[in-house]
């Protein structure tokens, strides 16, 4: 089951928060441009690469593909930190709806389905932007998502 927080993706993604010297442990090969992605985004952004492994085959693709949500957030560091592990979330809303920008905007659908919910910053009404979504390929294919 998804925990819901202010920082979320469409597709399932690790977030490793900037601690991705650890990313190695879920895929066979990174190519080179996605350790640049990491270091140069000053967003969040969610780099879909191939090739996932040692991660629960739920979590996988069709294609083999993962995808890692890199964010400097202080609340999903801190997280990841205390836990050792990276964090497992899907979307905070339903495909094709809108994206939801703030707590708010979640669907009761969506709230009712989940284990648990952060209490952090549920009052927030600034509208959070959702990350870019690059996939790359082992072939040193780069396709932008969004």
């Amino acid at each position: 089951r998804a925990v819901t927080c202010r920082n979320y993706c469409r597709a399932y993604c690790i977030g490793w928060n900037y601690r991705y010297h650890r990313i190695q442990r879920y895929f066979r090969n990174i190519p080179d441009v996605a350790w640049n992605i990491f270091d140069a985004a000053d967003s969040p952004v969610t780099v879909i690469l191939d090739g996932a492994d040692g991660v629960a085959p739920s979590l996988i693709a069709e294609d083999g593909s993962l995808g890692i949500r890199v964010t400097r957030d202080q609340f999903s560091h801190d997280i990841c930190y205390r836990l050792q592990k990276p964090l497992v979330s899907t979307s905070a809303n339903i495909s094709g709806e809108p994206t939801a920008r703030t707590f708010r905007e979640i669907s009761e659908e969506i709230k009712s389905q989940v284990d648990y919910i952060c209490s952090f910053r549920r009052g927030d009404n600034i509208p959070g932007n959702p990350s870019r979504i690059i996939k790359l390929g082992l072939d040193n294919s780069v396709k932008i998502i969004r």
